[in-house]
């Protein structure tokens, strides 16, 4: 693979920063997206398409109206749960929470010709789980489909 998730060290003691870590995207990775065949319009429609079990599975599956005849959820893929692609892939992921997500970011944490993605807005380990969950995914279908071609 051509990243590496770093920094990963959940803590329920803190208040601020428990939650947190980066994800080092070396230039391979950004090689393997471009040969992936991957675009925008087509991880909107892996979202679409994935979206809802991996927001049941993380923890966002809650509903409005329980009382009503046909309820609804409260989260929804391409909602509450996006991702905007660029030449690096998934640039930005956004999950349910207060404008949490994962964007590109400098520093020195950043790989020699490479990118950083780092979260911001953090509140709770369901919304880490569901950044990893939807970074992993892409990531691990970008490399199958590279190396199909």
């Amino acid at each position: 693979m051509n990243y590496q998730i770093v920094g990963l060290s959940p803590r329920s003691d803190l208040s601020m920063g428990a939650w947190g870590f980066s994800i080092r995207l070396f230039p391979g990775f950004k090689e393997a997206v471009e040969k992936s065949g991957i675009d925008e319009d087509k991880a909107w429609k892996a979202v679409e398409n994935m979206g809802r079990s991996w927001l049941d599975g993380c923890g966002f599956s809650k509903m409005f109206e329980y009382d009503d005849e046909k309820p609804r959820h409260m989260y929804k893929p391409n909602r509450e749960l996006r991702i905007s692609w660029g030449e690096w892939g998934p640039e930005h992921i956004t999950v349910p929470g207060n404008a949490c997500g994962l964007d590109m970011c400098g520093g020195i944490m950043k790989p020699k010709d490479g990118e950083i993605l780092t979260p911001h807005n953090i509140d709770s380990m369901a919304q880490t789980m569901l950044l990893l969950v939807v970074f992993t995914w892409f990531a691990e279908t970008i490399h199958l489909l590279a190396d199909d071609k």
